[in-house]
């Protein structure tokens, strides 16, 4: 739709470039996070084997004598057991936290997909709408008073644009289904069309472009500014 688009690129390139994008940082992140952690657990793992180590090995010094051959050994065993034992301990918590990431990665993921969908769905929307105004902006500029076919065309375009609007309030923001409403209701009050209006072409088409304003802006909006690249 042109008017809502005006750039080369269109919406819904510019949505999914969007969110490849966010989704290729949270991987980055992802995985910064992973290491950060994997290095966390494994300085946290040999300082918790060193103090254990001092530990134990004072107290056996305490209790045994240098000369036991049992004490000797135990003393070149015990490291390795201890490493073993906390390095199972660590890796079932890097498991863990691990599945944590993914899990709030995925959701994020999920999250941000359905986001595209209604963005694009609501594109469709609004492209629909400002096609809806301009047929109906066109049915009255060709309304006869006296001519059945025109003025069933233009009462047509008329309940078109109301149903339209009523059936897709999941996609349309409060802001611009009143502003379509208020289309609806200025083209209702047309002397072409109730023979008590007040209102005139130059009414209608204020009223789209204002409605078709607030439609680019949301779009717009809901992928962020433009960069020098996209202009």
């Amino acid at each position: 739709m042109a008017n809502i688009d005006p750039n080369s690129m269109s919406f819904e390139q510019r949505v999914a470039n969007a969110t490849k994008e966010i989704i290729t940082s949270i991987e980055s992140h992802r995985a910064e996070m992973l290491l950060r952690n994997r290095e966390m657990l494994t300085e946290s793992e040999k300082r918790i084997t060193d103090n254990i180590q001092r530990s134990v090995i004072a107290g056996l010094e305490k209790a045994k004598a240098p000369e036991s051959k049992a004490w000797q050994l135990l003393l070149a065993l015990l490291p390795i057991f201890l490493t073993i034992g906390l390095g199972v301990v660590v890796w079932v918590s890097e498991i863990k936290l691990n599945q944590k990431i993914d899990t709030s990665s995925k959701q994020v993921s999920t999250r941000l997909a359905l986001t595209e969908e209604y963005y694009k769905r609501q594109f469709t929307v609004y492209d629909n709408a400002y096609k809806q105004m301009v047929q109906l902006l066109i049915a009255v500029q060709n309304l006869n008073p006296k001519d059945t076919k025109t003025r069933t065309e233009a009462e047509n375009r008329l309940t078109q644009l109301n149903l339209w609007t009523q059936t897709n309030r999941l996609y349309i923001t409060k802001d611009v289904s009143d502003g379509l409403l208020d289309v609806w209701f200025t083209a209702t009050q047309l002397p072409q069309l109730n023979l008590k209006g007040t209102t005139d072409i130059e009414d209608l088409t204020v009223k789209k472009s204002a409605v078709e304003d607030k439609m680019k802006n949301e779009l717009l909006g809901n992928i962020g500014p433009l960069r020098e690249d996209e202009h």
